[in-house]
């Protein structure tokens, strides 16, 4: 027995986010010892049946079972590739193993069009520390095929379609140089999308694009007004094409985030929000249009790993109290995370966590080491009820 483990991709699982033509590797397994590879093929394709074979490197006589390149394959941009791969001992033939892919992002940045957008309209959101929606709508034809998005942001940011948020990425785009060098990520969308009107949008936050940061706590050490810029290319069954982007008829508004910082927390006034923001149509709150935020869009880079998300649920491992009458929750390590709160309260009650490292010689919590940061996430009730 004789097979294909598992293919990698530029040493990744199903990337998204490829801008140039990728190195491809597997792992082999067998169930005789001192197997070594002496042949492989690798083919590419466009559609997971293979019928659309874009590249077939033939019978390779080759013991190279990583950082192998398939040459002459050019990627096109916002496009999803399927890979599998064939090996043989010279005694023994694999048969085709489970098929990788990977999704390309642009492959030059002049491919980039969208601008990028602000709700933050003038100028006492330098100072501020808030958060913001922005949102869009457009209309698809019938007969979808395929739909790709890059998205990237001036701050932090996550990204919704028709009031779904996509992907698992957390603190997107990451901590960059900006000027210089800003990730955007790449997404396949098409299960988002639907025939007739659509809506995109973003919550954005300060980040350490405009929020405080450093030994000095300066602000507004990248710039001062955060912005989102998407860039949607849907493919149709006809073979036609369209794309959408972030424009001038976008509209911005304060979301339920009153403040964000890295340093300092967050708080969630849930009274703020807005039901249906990111849905079609029309939804309430006070809606004002998004003013465009300059930024040389050379400096764009697309990212295709090393992605931030949640990787594990962690309970608590103990609840107890200090000598000084504190309620402490205690994880049993170090760690980075949001805290998952089930509270029962009125309208306007606050539930406030003080995040920590470790206990001081009597057992109290310790702050001394966190300096100035406040370390505090506050959630606001609506409304009598409990929240989870």
């Amino acid at each position: 027995m004789l097979n294909i483990k598992r293919i990698h991709i530029d040493y990744q699982t199903n990337p998204a986010g490829i801008s140039e033509a990728p190195q491809f590797g597997w792992e082999m397994e067998s169930d005789r010892r001192g197997v070594l590879q002496k042949f492989y093929e690798l083919q590419i394709a466009e559609d997971e049946e293979f019928n659309r074979i874009v590249y077939d490197s033939g019978r390779i006589e080759s013991q190279s079972s990583a950082q192998v390149r398939a040459e002459g394959f050019e990627i096109g941009p916002m496009r999803k590739y399927y890979v599998r791969a064939a090996v043989s001992d010279g005694e023994e033939q694999s048969g085709w193993g489970e098929a990788a892919h990977f999704i390309t992002a642009l492959t030059d940045p002049a491919q980039w069009e969208a601008p990028f957008v602000s709700a933050e309209t003038d100028a006492s959101f330098r100072e501020c520390s808030k958060g913001t929606y922005v949102r869009g709508t457009f209309v698809l034809r019938r007969g979808i095929k395929k739909a790709f998005a890059c998205t990237t942001a001036l701050g932090l940011y996550n990204f919704y379609l028709n009031g779904q948020k996509v992907g698992d990425d957390e603190m997107t785009p990451g901590w960059t140089s900006y000027q210089k060098h800003l990730l955007y990520q790449t997404y396949e969308v098409t299960e988002y999308l639907r025939e007739g009107e659509n809506s995109a949008g973003a919550m954005l936050g300060a980040g350490w694009y405009k929020g405080v940061m450093g030994l000095t706590k300066a602000r507004n050490n990248y710039g001062d007004q955060t912005g989102f810029a998407m860039q949607l290319l849907v493919r149709y069954e006809d073979g036609t094409q369209e794309t959408v982007c972030t424009n001038d008829g976008w509209k911005g508004a304060d979301s339920p985030i009153v403040f964000s910082e890295i340093y300092d927390g967050e708080i969630y006034d849930a009274s703020k929000e807005i039901p249906g923001w990111s849905h079609p149509g029309e939804p309430q709150g006070n809606w004002r249009y998004t003013v465009r935020v300059p930024f040389n869009t050379s400096a764009l880079c697309a990212q295709s790993g090393s992605r931030v998300k949640m990787m594990d649920r962690m309970p608590a491992k103990s609840v107890f109290l200090t000598p000084k009458g504190e309620t402490v929750i205690d994880f049993g390590q170090n760690m980075t995370g949001r805290i998952h709160v089930t509270a029962t309260g009125r309208t306007g009650d606050v539930i406030e966590l003080r995040c920590f490292e470790v206990l001081d010689h009597e057992g109290n919590v310790y702050l001394d080491n966190l300096r100035g940061a406040k370390t505090t996430m506050k959630y606001i009730f609506s409304k009598d009820g409990t929240i989870t």
